[in-house]
Order: C-alpha cells, then structure tokens, then sequence
C-alpha cells in the first residue's frame, strides 16, 4: 500500500491529481476507478479543511467516484476528534 501524509495539504493536492490521472486512464479502458476512504482522510490538513474536502474538491467526479464510508463511523470519528453531525461533505 502507498502511505500518503494525510495531513499534508500538498500531498493531498498531488492525490486528487493522481486520482484524476488514474480515472482517466481507466475510463479509457472502461474502467470506473473508486477511491474508498478510511479515518485517515478526516485529518485537517489547515484550519479550514480536512483532507477528503480536497479530494471531494478536487477530484472530477465523472472520472472517478468518492466512497465515504459509514461503517465504522464512530470509531473513526473518535480518531478524527470530529464531530460527525457538525460536518458533511457538500
């Protein structure tokens, strides 16, 4: 598995290209690329952003589907030190 700094807003910028990169390359294949998460992309990366709001930003959504998964949750919520009724992505 590649390790990324999740908490390292450049590094999530190179993601959401990388992302984009790889969506299109496999939907030239017919290929639909889907990017599931886990408690790691709920870090902050500054004071006003996690790291999966740049990937939702960021990433062109008809080359490549966000998978924000709820199973769990609770434990990763914990970790995150968020509040999950506080937040949700847009």
């Amino acid at each position: 598995m590649y390790r990324f700094d999740y908490g390292d807003e450049a590094v999530m910028h190179q993601l959401a290209q990388r992302l984009n990169k790889a969506g299109e390359t496999l939907t030239a294949e017919g290929i639909h690329l889907l990017y599931h998460n886990h408690n790691c992309e709920l870090r902050h990366v500054n004071a006003e952003k996690r790291a999966y709001d740049i990937l939702l930003e960021e990433t062109d959504l008809p080359l490549s589907t966000l998978s924000l998964t709820a199973t769990g949750s609770p434990r990763a919520v914990k970790c995150a030190g968020m509040d999950a009724a506080a937040w949700s992505p847009a």
